[in-house]
C-alpha cells in the first residue's frame, strides 16, 4: 500500500492506495468524508464513491489510515516531513489535483 497525509488549517486528509483502489479520508471541521476511487476505471479521480461516515467500509478505511499514521509516528518519532521546494510546474500540477491551494 501507499500512504500519504497532510494536516492544514485544522483539517486532516490522508490517502491510502492499495491495488486499483484509492481511499481519501478527510476531516475538515464539520465535514468528515471518506471517498473511494477505482483507479483502473477512473485514473483521473473524477468520480469518487462517497461513503457514509459511519458505514462499515468507512470505519475500516479510517481505522487502517490511522493505524498507518500511528505506525509512522512510532517508527520515525514524528510524521513531519522536511520542507520541499516545488517547481512552478509541480505546484500547478498539485493545485490541479486539489493538494495545494494558493500560496501554500
Amino acid at each position: 500500500p501507499v500512504f500519504a497525509h497532510t494536516i492544514r488549517h485544522n483539517s486532516f486528509k490522508a490517502a491510502l492506495i492499495r491495488g486499483h483502489q484509492k481511499a481519501i479520508v478527510s476531516y475538515p471541521p464539520g465535514d468528515e468524508r471518506v471517498e473511494v476511487f477505482d483507479l483502473s476505471r477512473d485514473p483521473g479521480e473524477q468520480a469518487p464513491s462517497v461513503l457514509e461516515p459511519h458505514s462499515t467500509t468507512a470505519e475500516q478505511l479510517r481505522s487502517e489510515v490511522f493505524g498507518m499514521l500511528e505506525a509512522m509516528r512510532a517508527e520515525r518519532g514524528s510524521t513531519d516531513a522536511p520542507p520541499v521546494r516545488l517547481s512552478p510546474e509541480q505546484r500547478r500540477h498539485l493545485e490541479s489535483l486539489g493538494y495545494l491551494e494558493g500560496d501554500e
